[in-house]
């Protein structure tokens, strides 16, 4: 297993080029590292990489799958990947259960059918697998998804003026943070620079404190969110203007202290 960090398309270059890259798995917008956003032109220009030197792509889709679009990352940028792997969202939150999509050459090497030798086929298999109550909520959320795609603009539109906002509230204090994200995904980071991957997240930040501040200030002023270590935020399409409008409140009280305490020093 190899490394390279998000965003770097000549580091990406470099492994493919002395190495013999079976895949490369990439989260298409980085959630756990605080939602970070790919840069323009970089999953085209990853799937350009791929092809060229003979490896598949695979788009880690479990956060972004059903939630930037309904044909996740995918549809959203307009890159197709060889295979992509989906959960959590596809239950509607019921049931445990996951799911591989990919192209149909590939997909047909797991066909029982036409592939009756177990040799002749790649196995798959899983604890849940076809788990009757996350199939019927499964197909139910999809169908409404569907038939509501509309709910996307909606989230995704509210969603960016919560960054812009928030954005906003950084500048005017001279308080050294950037918000990172997009369509609903979203991120809020006290680093010396706006990240770009992962590992920049980390080794720009400028205080470990200020981020565990702001998750136990917004928990006491009943705001709830996942990581106290970074704060991002990875919401569901019903939280409601009402719910957006709080956070800001919250989060922009929180910039404003700190803005007011770096002026006292």
């Amino acid at each position: 297993t190899l490394v390279v960090p998000f965003n770097d398309l000549d580091a990406l270059e470099a492994v493919l080029r002395k190495y013999e890259v079976a895949a490369f798995i990439v989260e298409p917008v980085m959630g756990a590292a605080g939602c970070l956003e790919p840069e323009s032109e970089y999953l085209r220009e990853v799937k350009r990489l791929t092809e060229e030197y003979g490896a598949l792509l695979i788009f880690d889709e479990v956060i972004t799958g059903f939630r930037l679009a309904l044909g996740g990352a995918q549809e959203y940028y307009g890159v197709r990947a060889d295979i992509v792997v989906l959960g959590k969202a596809i239950s509607g939150g019921v049931g445990a259960i996951g799911a591989i999509a990919a192209r149909s050459d590939i997909m047909e090497l797991m066909d029982h059918l036409k592939r009756p030798e177990p040799a002749m086929r790649v196995f798959h298999g899983g604890t849940y697998v076809a788990n009757p109550m996350s199939i019927i909520t499964g197909h139910v959320l999809v169908k409404y998804l569907y038939e509501n795609r509309h709910l996307y603009e909606e989230s995704n539109s509210l969603w960016s003026e919560f960054r812009s906002r928030v954005q906003k509230a950084c500048e005017e204090n001279s308080v050294e943070c950037w918000t990172t994200g997009t369509a609903s995904l979203s991120g809020l980071h006290f680093t010396t620079k706006r990240p770009r991957s992962a590992r920049e997240v980390y080794e720009a930040r400028w205080s470990k404190l200020v981020e565990r501040t702001l998750h136990l200030y917004s928990r006491v002023r009943g705001v709830v969110y996942m990581s106290e270590r970074v704060a991002h935020y990875l919401p569901s399409l019903v939280h409601s203007r009402e719910d957006v409008e709080r956070l800001v409140e919250v989060t922009v009280d929180f910039i404003n202290t700190l803005g007011k305490l770096a002026n006292t020093q």
